[in-house]
Protein backbone atom coordinates (compact mmCIF):
# COMPACT_ATOMS: atom_id res chain seq x y z
CA UNK A 1 0.00 0.00 0.00
CA UNK A 2 1.66 3.33 -1.15
CA UNK A 3 1.60 6.41 1.62
CA UNK A 4 0.27 9.24 0.74
CA UNK A 5 1.79 12.23 2.19
CA UNK A 6 -0.56 15.21 2.02
CA UNK A 7 1.28 18.47 2.33
CA UNK A 8 -0.30 21.61 3.50
CA UNK A 9 0.23 25.11 1.83
CA UNK A 10 1.88 27.87 4.01
CA UNK A 11 -0.87 30.43 4.46
CA UNK A 12 1.32 34.09 4.95
CA UNK A 13 -0.07 37.88 4.76
CA UNK A 14 1.35 39.72 2.19
CA UNK A 15 1.83 42.55 4.54
CA UNK A 16 3.73 40.37 7.06
CA UNK A 17 5.61 38.83 4.97
CA UNK A 18 7.08 41.78 2.86
CA UNK A 19 7.32 43.60 5.77
CA UNK A 20 10.98 44.20 6.95
CA UNK A 21 11.68 44.55 10.79
CA UNK A 22 13.22 47.99 10.98
CA UNK A 23 9.89 49.35 8.87
CA UNK A 24 7.66 47.34 11.76
CA UNK A 25 10.01 48.73 14.15
CA UNK A 26 9.38 52.57 12.82
CA UNK A 27 5.24 51.67 12.71
CA UNK A 28 5.10 50.79 16.10
CA UNK A 29 5.20 54.33 18.13
CA UNK A 30 2.27 55.28 15.10
CA UNK A 31 0.53 52.67 15.79
CA UNK A 32 0.89 52.74 19.83
CA UNK A 33 -0.51 56.16 19.65
CA UNK A 34 -3.57 56.12 17.42
CA UNK A 35 -4.30 53.41 19.07
CA UNK A 36 -4.13 55.32 22.25
CA UNK A 37 -6.08 58.00 20.71
CA UNK A 38 -9.02 55.67 19.92
CA UNK A 39 -8.99 54.77 23.36
CA UNK A 40 -9.53 58.39 24.43
CA UNK A 41 -12.20 59.17 21.94
CA UNK A 42 -14.34 55.92 22.93
CA UNK A 43 -13.86 56.94 26.46
CA UNK A 44 -15.00 60.12 25.72
CA UNK A 45 -18.01 59.06 23.42
CA UNK A 46 -19.12 56.74 26.55
CA UNK A 47 -18.89 59.88 28.66
CA UNK A 48 -21.00 61.55 26.69
CA UNK A 49 -23.79 58.73 25.87
CA UNK A 50 -23.67 58.29 29.53
CA UNK A 51 -24.54 61.90 30.50
CA UNK A 52 -26.84 61.93 27.53
CA UNK A 53 -28.88 59.23 29.27
CA UNK A 54 -28.82 60.80 32.67
CA UNK A 55 -30.27 63.68 30.89
CA UNK A 56 -32.63 61.72 28.60
CA UNK A 57 -34.54 59.64 32.25
CA UNK A 58 -34.36 63.27 34.38
CA UNK A 59 -36.41 65.02 31.39
CA UNK A 60 -38.51 62.48 31.23
CA UNK A 61 -38.87 61.77 35.05
CA UNK A 62 -39.43 66.04 35.11
CA UNK A 63 -42.25 65.77 32.48
CA UNK A 64 -44.32 62.87 33.88
CA UNK A 65 -44.64 65.28 37.25
CA UNK A 66 -45.39 68.37 34.85
CA UNK A 67 -48.32 65.96 33.62
CA UNK A 68 -49.51 64.95 37.24
CA UNK A 69 -49.04 68.53 38.56
CA UNK A 70 -51.42 69.45 35.61
CA UNK A 71 -54.24 66.56 35.71
CA UNK A 72 -54.29 67.32 39.65
CA UNK A 73 -54.46 71.74 39.18
CA UNK A 74 -57.27 71.01 36.53
CA UNK A 75 -59.08 68.63 39.54
CA UNK A 76 -58.49 70.87 42.30
CA UNK A 77 -59.12 74.00 39.82
CA UNK A 78 -55.52 75.30 41.81
CA UNK A 79 -52.86 77.45 41.23
CA UNK A 80 -49.51 76.02 40.36
CA UNK A 81 -46.61 77.14 42.37
CA UNK A 82 -43.02 78.18 41.94
CA UNK A 83 -40.45 75.58 41.81
CA UNK A 84 -38.70 77.22 45.33
CA UNK A 85 -42.22 76.17 47.21
CA UNK A 86 -42.62 73.87 49.54
CA UNK A 87 -45.88 72.59 47.42
CA UNK A 88 -46.89 72.17 43.86
CA UNK A 89 -50.62 73.49 44.05
CA UNK A 90 -52.92 76.09 45.79
CA UNK A 91 -56.15 73.96 45.53
CA UNK A 92 -59.53 76.30 45.03
CA UNK A 93 -60.00 75.59 48.74
CA UNK A 94 -57.14 77.23 49.81
CA UNK A 95 -55.53 73.46 51.11
CA UNK A 96 -51.88 73.00 50.04
CA UNK A 97 -51.26 70.35 48.00
CA UNK A 98 -47.52 68.46 47.14
CA UNK A 99 -48.16 66.57 44.06
CA UNK A 100 -46.02 63.26 42.99
CA UNK A 101 -46.37 61.24 40.15
CA UNK A 102 -44.87 57.64 39.01
CA UNK A 103 -44.89 55.86 36.09
CA UNK A 104 -44.87 51.87 35.71
CA UNK A 105 -41.76 50.39 36.68
CA UNK A 106 -40.16 46.53 36.58
CA UNK A 107 -41.05 45.06 39.45
CA UNK A 108 -38.08 42.86 39.54
CA UNK A 109 -39.41 39.93 38.05
CA UNK A 110 -41.52 38.82 40.87
CA UNK A 111 -45.01 38.42 39.39
CA UNK A 112 -46.94 39.82 36.47
CA UNK A 113 -47.53 43.33 38.41
CA UNK A 114 -45.55 46.18 38.59
CA UNK A 115 -44.62 48.84 41.02
CA UNK A 116 -44.76 53.08 41.31
CA UNK A 117 -42.61 54.68 43.26
CA UNK A 118 -42.42 58.08 44.63
CA UNK A 119 -38.92 59.83 45.69
CA UNK A 120 -38.53 62.67 48.13
CA UNK A 121 -41.72 63.23 49.46
CA UNK A 122 -40.84 66.41 51.95
CA UNK A 123 -38.51 67.41 49.28
CA UNK A 124 -34.50 66.23 49.44
CA UNK A 125 -33.75 68.29 52.65
CA UNK A 126 -36.75 66.83 54.04
CA UNK A 127 -37.67 70.11 55.10
CA UNK A 128 -41.14 70.82 53.11
CA UNK A 129 -44.70 71.80 54.77
CA UNK A 130 -47.97 71.31 52.85
CA UNK A 131 -51.56 69.89 54.04
CA UNK A 132 -51.84 67.15 51.60
CA UNK A 133 -49.81 65.11 49.29
CA UNK A 134 -51.16 63.53 46.48
CA UNK A 135 -49.74 60.92 44.55
CA UNK A 136 -50.50 59.36 41.30
CA UNK A 137 -49.79 55.96 40.01
CA UNK A 138 -50.01 55.35 36.12
CA UNK A 139 -52.73 52.75 35.84
CA UNK A 140 -51.59 48.94 35.74
CA UNK A 141 -54.07 47.21 33.32
CA UNK A 142 -53.21 43.96 34.68
CA UNK A 143 -54.66 45.09 37.65
CA UNK A 144 -57.30 47.53 37.74
CA UNK A 145 -57.95 49.47 41.14
CA UNK A 146 -61.39 50.02 42.91
CA UNK A 147 -61.41 53.58 41.80
CA UNK A 148 -59.58 53.60 38.55
CA UNK A 149 -61.13 55.34 35.25
CA UNK A 150 -58.04 54.93 33.27
CA UNK A 151 -56.20 57.93 33.94
CA UNK A 152 -54.64 57.38 37.30
CA UNK A 153 -54.45 55.45 40.81
CA UNK A 154 -54.97 58.29 42.95
CA UNK A 155 -53.87 58.46 46.85
CA UNK A 156 -54.24 61.53 49.11
CA UNK A 157 -52.15 61.56 52.83
CA UNK A 158 -52.55 64.20 55.26
CA UNK A 159 -48.85 65.66 56.21
CA UNK A 160 -48.49 63.73 59.20
CA UNK A 161 -49.12 60.83 58.07
CA UNK A 162 -46.24 61.06 55.22
CA UNK A 163 -43.30 60.60 57.68
CA UNK A 164 -45.00 57.41 58.72
CA UNK A 165 -45.11 55.88 55.13
CA UNK A 166 -41.66 56.70 54.27
CA UNK A 167 -38.72 54.54 53.46
CA UNK A 168 -34.97 54.86 54.67
CA UNK A 169 -34.54 57.13 51.68
CA UNK A 170 -37.48 59.57 51.84
CA UNK A 171 -39.66 57.57 49.43
CA UNK A 172 -42.39 55.06 49.05
CA UNK A 173 -42.59 52.23 46.47
CA UNK A 174 -46.11 50.73 46.21
CA UNK A 175 -46.96 47.17 43.80
CA UNK A 176 -49.68 47.58 41.41
CA UNK A 177 -51.33 44.10 42.71
CA UNK A 178 -51.82 46.23 45.86
CA UNK A 179 -50.70 43.48 48.16
CA UNK A 180 -48.55 43.46 51.43
CA UNK A 181 -48.61 45.58 54.89
CA UNK A 182 -47.93 48.71 52.99
CA UNK A 183 -50.02 48.91 49.78
CA UNK A 184 -53.43 47.07 51.77
CA UNK A 185 -52.26 50.31 54.16
CA UNK A 186 -52.28 52.44 51.18
CA UNK A 187 -55.44 50.87 49.45
CA UNK A 188 -58.00 51.03 52.40
CA UNK A 189 -56.97 54.58 53.94
CA UNK A 190 -55.74 56.71 51.53
CA UNK A 191 -56.84 55.78 47.95
CA UNK A 192 -59.50 58.27 46.36
CA UNK A 193 -61.25 58.64 43.13
CA UNK A 194 -60.62 61.59 41.44
CA UNK A 195 -64.19 62.48 41.88
CA UNK A 196 -62.91 62.71 45.70
CA UNK A 197 -60.21 65.00 44.86
CA UNK A 198 -61.90 67.58 42.73
CA UNK A 199 -65.27 67.96 45.82
CA UNK A 200 -62.87 67.80 48.27
CA UNK A 201 -59.75 70.97 46.91
CA UNK A 202 -62.19 72.25 43.90
CA UNK A 203 -64.86 73.93 45.83
CA UNK A 204 -63.94 77.33 47.67
CA UNK A 205 -66.58 76.28 49.53
CA UNK A 206 -64.22 73.65 51.30
CA UNK A 207 -62.17 76.47 52.65
CA UNK A 208 -60.73 75.42 56.15
CA UNK A 209 -62.68 72.12 55.99
CA UNK A 210 -61.08 69.04 57.35
CA UNK A 211 -62.31 65.91 53.60
CA UNK A 212 -64.17 62.91 54.96
CA UNK A 213 -62.26 60.31 53.93
CA UNK A 214 -63.94 57.50 51.89
CA UNK A 215 -63.20 54.71 54.37
CA UNK A 216 -64.24 57.27 56.73
CA UNK A 217 -67.73 57.63 55.37
CA UNK A 218 -67.85 53.67 55.23
CA UNK A 219 -67.35 53.12 58.60
CA UNK A 220 -69.51 55.68 59.74
CA UNK A 221 -72.32 53.98 57.81
CA UNK A 222 -71.52 50.86 59.34
CA UNK A 223 -71.89 51.95 63.04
Amino acid sequence: MALRIYRTPAVRSNAIAEAKPEEMLTDYPKLLGEYRELRTKYSELRATHEALERRHRTLKKRSTGLVGEEYILNLTLGLGQSYAADFDVRSASQHRIEVKTSALLPNGGFGSFRKWKWSNLLGEKRDRVFDYLILLGEPDSRHPTPFERGEYTLFCVPFDRVELLMDNGGGLTCGTSLRGPMASQMTYFWMVPKEWIAESFGDAAMLGVKPVYPHEGWRSSRA
